[in-house]
Parts: structure tokens; sequence; C-alpha cells
């Protein structure tokens, strides 16, 4: 399955109130920004938050540069947990793109 039709079908079923059936991201063998970025904003409209910063910093670890969307998403997901000192650290890592 390529990553843009498990990306779609990611979205969809997430759109539809099915989070349960969005595991394509995993049958998706090289994941890209797009990817990590589709899994992380669908985890913010089920109260699923905690998941976009573990996504975040793994697609990290996997040396994925993120892009301004994906950016947006992990700054919502912080401030959906209240995590001030984490949402300022997500904020540097923007003001560090944005400069360098």
């Amino acid at each position: 399955m390529t990553s843009f039709v498990a990306n779609t079908l990611t979205t969809m079923y997430n759109k539809c109130g099915k989070a349960e059936y969005a595991l394509y991201f995993e049958k998706i063998k090289t994941k890209d920004v797009v990817s990590w970025t589709t899994i992380i904003t669908s985890y913010i409209p089920i109260g699923q938050d905690h998941k976009v910063v573990k996504a975040f910093l793994r697609m990290k670890e996997l040396e994925v540069i993120p892009n301004e969307y994906t950016l947006a998403a992990v700054i919502s997901g912080c401030a959906n947990t209240e995590q001030i000192d984490l949402g300022q650290q997500f904020h540097g890592l923007i003001l560090e793109r944005i400069y360098t």
C-alpha cells in the first residue's frame, strides 16, 4: 500500500470517528513527514494528545524533519495537555527552524 493511500485512509477513518480503524499508518513501510503529520493530527480530535508528543518524538528519533503542519499540530496537542513547558520547547524548535 502506498503511503498516499494509507495517509488518506487514516485521515478518512479519523474524520469519521473510527480511529480504531486507522491502523494504516503501521502498514506504511517508509514513513515520511506527511505520514507522521497525518497520524499526529489524527490524535488531536479524539483526545489522544499524549500520543501527539510520543509520535513526534519517535519521528525525530527516526530523523524525519517536521514541516510547519507537523509543528502546528504538535503545538495544538501540547496546548490540550496543558504542558506549558513542553509547548515552550516546541515553540523554541519552531523559532529555530524559522531563523536558521
